[in-house]
């Protein structure tokens, strides 16, 4: 055992122990991926398993195939402590090596992806092509088993990323240009093919920005709206307006329109405005993957979405939008800030926001004031999310750099609707 496995190991084990001690509710769960293992190989190769077994290939098969792989290619090992240390160094929102190990689907994901390249390799092919599946199925992460990835590498969540047969597909492009320019870092560690294709969910900041550090002549495909609003900012300038070289240069404008980019079939849908007038939903049908955009976030209560208003975003487009999400053949969504979410997830979603916006419209119907359904139905983030509108900072980067007044809260835009009032 190397010195950087056994640092390593040894602060995971002594993390695990102490959130035990800390959360006892937890200890199970902890003792199970981490505490109970002898060292690292076997604590990996579990928590492959974990994830990944089902009843085709049970967890006890697939440890057993785990640990014999890991076992004749040490090199994954050294590959997976390169990749954890990693995430660390990189994301700032990562505190220890443990939240990763346990949480993080790019870190485990990748994890798998290197024992079905190392399956690959020596003509095991049929599991190799198995693992690949449940990687895609379970982590949203789909690299071909026969491709070569390099160490130390750190997957950030909500930007998709797809390797074609001779280039990368990206899936939003980051806030910054220092941002953006770290993705296409870990993307060359994942394949040696260029970014030529970038999807843009919609038009605000975060999404769009970091564009300006893609290669020229990327061929940059969103909705007709979300460019329009690009153009918009553009034209109002200000901190936060998107490169003005890399507004879109392909543009959807049907509700559904099917294409095979580098031999990567995709769906792009709009079905209305929802969180803004130009959102465009990513579907891959062979992969069962799906990009959602900010019309899903996971960092906001669940009758609580963000319609930008401002954008012409829309409380009962959000709800067309989500309907045809679930309606969907898909087993992932990608969405646009927090966890991969199922399809039981949007189903939550969209039956408290339908709920609270019945009671909305019935609240109108019997003559209370806006003032009135706001007390009545104040906004309830999720934790450690603060709820938009009042007592809040005013949103950044929605707006394109464009300033004006503070956004809307959902229920001020489904009065606004509901009542067919302007911004007041």
């Amino acid at each position: 055992m190397d010195i950087l496995q056994k640092d390593t190991w040894a602060e995971l084990r002594r993390l695990a122990i102490a959130e035990a001690e800390r959360e006892p509710i937890l200890s199970g769960h902890l003792y199970d991926l981490v505490i109970r293992h002898r060292g690292y190989p076997e604590a990996l190769a579990y928590l492959i398993a974990a994830s990944l077994g089902n009843q085709v290939f049970n967890a006890v098969a697939m440890s057993d195939l785990c640990n014999e792989t890991l076992a004749a290619h040490p090199d994954i090992i050294t590959s997976s402590l390169y990749d954890l240390n990693a995430v660390r160094e990189r994301d700032p929102a990562c505190e220890n090596v443990l939240i990763p190990y346990l949480y993080y689907k790019g870190f485990k994901g990748l994890q798998a992806y290197r024992i079905a390249h190392a399956l690959w390799e020596v003509g095991r092919t049929g599991v190799a092509r198995f693992m690949q599946s449940r990687v895609t199925e379970v982590f949203a992460l789909d690299i071909h088993p026969q491709a070569r990835v390099g160490r130390g590498v750190f997957i950030d969540h909500a930007t998709g990323i797809v390797v074609g047969q001779t280039s990368v597909i990206v899936v939003d492009a980051k806030q910054t240009e220092p941002g953006a320019k770290d993705l296409l870092a870990e993307i060359a560690k994942i394949t040696p093919k260029p970014v030529k294709t970038a999807l843009i969910t919609h038009s605000d900041g975060d999404h769009v920005n970091g564009l300006v550090a893609f290669p020229a002549g990327t061929k940059i495909i969103a909705h007709e709206n979300n460019k329009k609003e690009q153009e918009t900012a553009l034209a109002a300038g200000g901190r936060g307006a998107p490169p003005a070289d890399k507004l879109p240069n392909q543009v959807v404008t049907k509700t559904k329109e099917a294409l095979t980019i580098d031999g990567v079939k995709l769906e792009l849908y709009h079905f209305a405005p929802a969180h803004t007038s130009g959102d465009l939903i990513v579907f891959l049908p062979d992969q069962k993957v799906c990009s959602t955009g900010d019309i899903v976030v996971m960092n906001r209560a669940d009758d609580n979405p963000n319609i930008h208003f401002e954008k012409n975003g829309s409380t009962a487009g959000w709800l067309e939008n989500v309907k045809g999400m679930i309606a969907l053949n898909a087993d992932t969504y990608v969405t646009g800030h927090g966890d991969l979410a199922t399809k039981a997830d949007l189903q939550r979603k969209l039956n408290a926001t339908t709920e609270r916006r019945n009671k909305i419209a019935a609240m109108i119907k019997e003559g209370k004031s806006l003032d009135d359904i706001k007390a009545a139905l104040p906004d309830a983030p999720a934790p450690n999310a603060p709820a938009r509108g009042a007592g809040a900072a005013p949103a950044t980067g929605g707006g394109g750099g464009r300033g004006g007044p503070a956004p809307l809260t959902f229920v001020e835009t489904a009065y606004q609707e509901l009542t067919k009032g302007g911004r007041r």
